[in-house]
C-alpha cells in the first residue's frame, strides 16, 4: 500500500476538499482508492463499531485543523489514512469476512481472492501449454 497523491477539488458549493489517492496492493493486484478525509472518519467509526477488538489496534486519524488544506495537514492526514488502512486491511478478522470493508472502500468484490484466482489461471495456462 502506498500513497499516490492528492487532488484538491472545489464542489458546487464552492467548498474546497482534498481527495486522497491510495494504492492498495494484494499480490500483484493493485487498485486505487479515492477517499476524502471526512469519508475516512466515517469509515473509522464504522470499523470500530463492527470490530470492537480491532479498535484497540487502530491508529488515530488526525483531527480537524484550522486550515484543512495546508500542505502539512494534507501530508499528515495522508500518512494517517495509509497507516489506518494497512491495519484494517491486514487484520485477520477483516480478511475472514471482508464484505463490509470491500464495500465501504469500493474495492473489487473479490479483492482478497484475486491473487489466488490469478495464480490458478496461470497454472491452468501452464498445464494447457504442457499438454499441447
Amino acid at each position: 500500500m502506498k500513497p499516490l497523491g492528492t487532488e484538491e477539488l472545489n464542489s458546487t458549493s464552492l467548498s474546497k476538499h482534498t481527495i486522497y489517492i491510495i494504492e492498495v496492493k494484494i499480490g500483484e493486484i493493485r487498485q486505487n482508492l479515492y477517499i476524502r478525509f471526512k469519508e475516512m472518519e466515517k469509515f473509522a467509526s464504522d470499523i470500530q463499531e463492527k470490530y470492537p477488538e480491532l479498535s484497540k489496534k487502530l491508529p488515530t486519524l488526525t483531527k480537524k485543523f484550522l486550515d484543512n488544506h495546508r500542505s502539512k495537514t494534507i501530508e499528515t492526514r495522508k500518512l494517517a489514512i495509509l497507516e489506518f488502512l494497512q491495519v484494517v486491511l491486514n487484520e485477520p478478522d477483516v480478511r475472514a469476512d471482508p464484505s463490509f470493508v470491500v464495500r465501504a472502500l469500493k474495492l473489487r468484490d473479490n479483492f482478497y481472492s484475486l491473487p489466488k484466482i490469478i495464480n490458478e489461471r496461470i497454472e491452468q495456462m501452464k498445464q494447457s501449454t504442457i499438454q499441447s
